[in-house]
């Protein structure tokens, strides 16, 4: 293979791939820079009925799983944000000691219109385990403690079917432990100590960085990780990944996939 024609494929894989990412690096190095997000809780007759709307289905099917309504908090969104978390409504399940989290989010389809979805969120906590178990489709970007355990199954739409698999993990790695949840009233306190805590251990372990006046930044360890897990050019695979496991996950714990139901006409 001639020199000019080696120099003219590097030039092309310059410009589609090196050159994209590079930028993308380099701007969330730079440009990207948060606070520490918290949340505080709110009356449901402050939000939005499109929000509230959206989360009653799954509240009647998350009460029917022995979870119980505490709270809703406002979302971390920036109100002019076109997309974002608006809001979460808060549940607990005092027989298994199981929170639960509906998350109402406003983001951009594969149209680029912006669609309103409706995230459910199991979590439970035993000691220093931690077990969050949702169907989101997104990788997740942050970096976790060993004994902190995070699944997603984004094929399974029947909470559930969710709730099932949550469990499942959680005798897995707690046995028939019960966990803990705190007491009522205390949601939103406790919810900003676990973010607290997460960026925290985002910045020990070189993710993030804290600024001098308390915000955080991203690091070009962080920088690099975050454009490798959501970039364009990656996301498809990191979402095909996912899925895998997660089949791969249900079928150990003799899980089947709930039938898909095609709306009549």
């Amino acid at each position: 293979m001639s020199m000019p024609l080696i120099a003219g494929l590097a030039g092309v894989v310059a410009a589609l791939y090196v050159l994209p990412l590079g930028l993308a690096v380099f701007a969330l190095r730079f440009r990207w820079r948060a606070k520490l997000p918290a949340v505080a809780a709110v009356d449901a007759a402050w939000l939005d009925k499109r929000w509230t709307d959206g989360a009653r289905a799954t509240l009647e099917q998350l009460a029917g799983l022995g979870f119980v309504l505490r709270t809703y908090v406002d979302g971390i969104a920036p109100k002019k944000s076109p997309t974002g978390v608006r809001c979460v409504a808060v549940l607990a399940n005092e027989s298994t000691g199981d929170m639960a989290q509906i998350a109402i989010a406003d983001r951009h389809d594969a149209q680029g219109e912006i669609e309103q979805i409706t995230l459910p969120i199991f979590t439970f906590r035993a000691g220093s385990t931690r077990i969050a178990t949702s169907n989101s489709d997104t990788p997740g970007v942050f970096v976790r403690p060993r004994d902190h355990v995070v699944h997603a199954f984004p094929m399974l739409h029947n909470v559930a079917t969710l709730y099932k698999a949550h469990r499942g993990i959680c005798e897995r790695h707690a046995g028939t432990r019960r966990g803990e949840i705190p007491a009522a009233g205390s949601e939103a306190r406790q919810t900003n100590r676990d973010t607290a805590e997460e960026f925290a251990y985002q910045a020990k372990r070189g993710m993030m960085r804290a600024t001098p006046d308390g915000d955080y930044e991203s690091t070009w360890r962080g920088a690099f990780h975050s454009v490798w897990k959501l970039h364009p050019r990656f996301l498809g695979g990191h979402k095909r990944r996912m899925h895998l496991s997660g089949l791969r996950l249900l079928e150990e714990l003799g899980i089947t996939l709930d039938p898909v139901v095609t709306p009549t006409r």
